[in-house]
């Protein structure tokens, strides 16, 4: 798996507000709002009891 890190140092403001993200709101945002990737595929496989659906929802 690549890990890419980034260090945020000053957190975004909520769309349409001069509210800022909390870093759990920010997360949240930033994970429900990726494009750019065409479409998640999530891993399922019962045999590892994997289902990255539930894991990433």
């Amino acid at each position: 798996m690549d890990l890419f890190s980034v260090k945020i140092s000053n957190l975004a403001n909520k769309p349409g507000t001069t509210q800022k993200f909390t870093p759990k709101e920010f997360f949240d945002y930033f994970r429900l709002h990726l494009n750019f990737a065409e479409k998640f595929t999530p891993v399922v496989d019962t045999n590892l009891v994997v289902n990255d659906t539930a894991l990433w929802n």
